[in-house]
């Protein structure tokens, strides 16, 4: 019989972790309540079979009238690297996969973050709460269930007699947080930056979402999610320095280099701040800038952004943009003018260059983060479970851990779609018919006056071509929401 490795916790903390992306360790929580995370330095505990009464009775301990139990089913196969686990009474080091884990072994203990993709059950001790989590869940927009099970069969619900029974016999024991024993004391996992993690995971989506728009916008896409610095764009560099932020050491305050010190001020503001456009603002407006260039470009944006803010400006928002001397200056005028990255993904007002779109769906997933990210993006086929084991993948590099994931199944860009094969269906999808030209191959051919039609000898199979320019312009002001996405 396989062993089922569970996890307890409450209804409230599950839709934090299905918003967020992740199972974090307790402080990745914007809303937490106490449950087994807590009490394991970083590590997040998981039971063989069956859940101690202590942990199921701790998880709604902070609110016992109004918080809901559940247990997390996880797979582990999909887990490579050193975790640590409780033989009798000795912490002991194992490594993932395993299939022949000691039956001595009660539980795991492994390092946070894991990817949804390793969550896949949730068990309920009735099938009351069942539906009542499904209609709590379908009422958040960034509680995206997709496929995940949810159950609640007779042997489920027996996992949580141990507290009804009052059968707790573990009080005392190593799964009490106040007498554990010494030699089974976890090390303290490293500190991640959570916030870097679900800014990261948002700009991923994000990318993967204006891949659609051609060839350069889906290899830029393809680098940064393979960790590849992507090469310089159209003599570009602004996609790159925000590609460094994530993935080289940030000298704080900032970095020497004027442009580079720029956005990693805006980029660490637009993750930390909470009031977007104040904190930008007062950063641009308290920053020293030594150099005389940096001060007075500094104050230029802060003027122009402070006009648009208070409607000064009599020019329309198009005519801005035209104006704009730099990729940050209209960086900066688009995340004023639109809310979110949904909003931006309507947006058609103005026409950008494929780059632009690229830097400016960067920023928007940056400041939104994987939870603010439209529900719509969130239900493409595949596209949310592989985010997150990408942002899970992420924040173990962060702190050099020799956890890996093995990656689900990549989702297609739509440019994939169409690249791979220009099949007639995904175009009709599209609605781009105009963007596809036809060619013939070189052949004997006849045409017939009797019915006016091209005539050719054998089979002959054409081939189909995007018409580029065509074709960017079309699908750059197209919104392709999950139900286009998942029908091709």
């Amino acid at each position: 019989m396989k062993r089922r490795w569970l996890l307890p916790t409450n209804t409230n903390n599950l839709r934090m972790i299905i918003a967020q992306g992740i199972i974090s360790s307790h402080d990745g929580f914007s809303k937490y309540y106490k449950d087994e995370l807590e009490r394991h330095n970083g590590w997040i505990p998981l039971y063989s079979n069956k859940v101690p009464c202590d942990p199921l009775k701790y998880v709604v301990s902070e609110a016992p009238k109004t918080l809901i139990a559940c247990i997390l089913e996880l797979d582990i196969a999909s887990i490579n690297g050193s975790v640590k686990a409780i033989a009798g009474n000795e912490l002991i080091d194992i490594t993932l996969p395993n299939d022949n884990i000691d039956e001595e072994i009660k539980v795991l203990f492994i390092p946070a973050p894991l990817p949804l993709s390793c969550l896949s059950k949730v068990l309920f001790d009735s099938k009351d709460r069942l539906t009542e989590f499904q209609h709590e869940a379908s009422n958040r927009r960034n509680v995206v269930l997709n496929k995940l099970k949810l159950q609640s069969t007779k042997i489920d619900q027996k996992l949580f007699n141990v507290v009804t029974s009052g059968a707790c016999i573990e009080k005392g024991s190593l799964f009490s947080n106040t007498q554990i024993q010494p030699s089974l004391q976890l090390p303290q996992c490293d500190k991640i930056n959570y916030p870097n993690i679900y800014a990261f995971g948002g700009m991923l989506a994000a990318l993967f979402y204006y891949a659609k728009n051609g060839e350069l916008s889906n290899n830029l896409y393809k680098n940064i999610s393979n960790s590849k610095r992507p090469a310089v764009a159209n003599n570009s560099d602004d996609i790159q320095l925000i590609y460094d932020y994530f993935f080289t050491d940030i000298v704080y305050p900032f970095d020497s280099e004027l442009k580079k010190r720029m956005y990693q001020g805006l980029l660490h503001t637009a993750i930390e701040g909470r009031d977007f456009k104040n904190d930008i603002l007062n950063f641009l407006e308290n920053t020293v800038w030594e150099e005389d260039k940096a001060k007075s470009r500094a104050d230029s944006l802060v003027k122009r952004l402070r006009e648009y803010e208070s409607t000064l400006l009599k020019e329309s928002v198009s005519e801005q943009f035209d104006r704009a001397q730099s990729n940050m200056e209209k960086m900066l005028l688009i995340l004023f003018v639109r809310e979110d990255f949904d909003a931006f993904s309507e947006y058609t007002t103005v026409t950008f260059t494929e780059i632009e779109y690229v830097i400016f769906a960067m920023l928007f997933g940056i400041r939104d983060k994987f939870i603010k990210l439209p529900v719509w993006l969130r239900k493409y086929n595949g596209l949310q479970n592989f985010i997150s084991t990408k942002m899970a993948e992420y924040a173990h590099q962060s702190i050099k851990s020799n956890i890996t994931f093995q990656i689900t199944k990549e989702p297609l860009t739509v440019w994939e779609f169409l690249d791979q094969k220009l099949e007639k269906k995904t175009i009709k999808t599209l609605n781009i018919d105009n963007c596809i030209e036809t060619i013939m191959p070189k052949c004997d051919f006849y045409f017939t006056q009797k019915d006016n039609k091209t005539t050719y000898a054998s089979f002959i199979e054409p081939t189909y071509r995007i018409i580029k320019d065509k074709y960017f312009k079309e699908i750059s002001a197209l919104q392709i929401t999950d139900k286009i996405y998942n029908k091709m």
